[in-house]
């Protein structure tokens, strides 16, 4: 019973940020016609519709340098759910899965860290806006949680510039794991 309540509680704390970056993204994204159709953005978690979309779409699939799409979501998704307090958003563009991410906070009031984020490999309808929305979502969930920042674990090389360009900077680096991090905004 007491799960139950933690799991509802923290969706709702989940389902507010990632509200309150919906909101804002509409007046930041350009006005998108895809396939000659508008979409509306939408942020969700990472339900059944996600989970499909991801086995269709993503996985299997290869880059156009031969190698294996991404993250194998449907494993990701059963291991984070056991934890009530965790971060997860679906990025949708229209009908289409834009980008998934996952992470969990830190006991105590230090930091959420970003363990998962990968983007559509297909047409995106907003490539260029995901890691600032997904960000943005985050930082708000962090913010309700009372953290002080945001890490990103592990981050891909290449996508390094981008989140520097959002105020990340290198935390820690080893042999295993490297870390990323801004402050929370208030």
């Amino acid at each position: 019973m007491q799960l139950a309540l933690a799991k509802a509680r923290y969706e709702g704390l989940r389902a507010a940020a990632r509200h309150a970056t919906q909101e804002a993204s509409a007046d930041v994204l350009p006005q998108h016609n895809w396939r000659d159709a508008p979409f509306d953005l939408s942020l969700c978690p990472i339900d059944a519709a996600a989970l499909n979309f991801w086995e269709a779409w993503w996985h299997g699939k290869q880059y156009d340098n031969g190698g294996p799409v991404g993250f194998p979501w449907d494993v990701l998704a059963v291991h984070f759910r056991k934890r009530p307090k965790r971060f997860e958003v679906a990025l949708w563009g229209g009908s289409t899965l834009c980008a998934l991410a996952v992470g969990l906070p830190s006991r105590g009031e230090d930091n959420l860290t970003l363990h998962f984020l990968e983007r559509y490999w297909g047409t995106n309808p907003i490539s260029g806006y995901i890691a600032p929305i997904v960000i943005d979502a985050a930082d708000n969930y962090a913010a309700i949680l009372g953290k002080r920042s945001l890490k990103i674990k592990n981050p891909v090389r290449g996508a390094v510039h981008i989140y520097e360009t959002l105020g990340f900077k290198l935390a820690t680096s080893g042999m295993v794991h490297s870390y990323y991090a801004k402050e929370v905004k208030k």
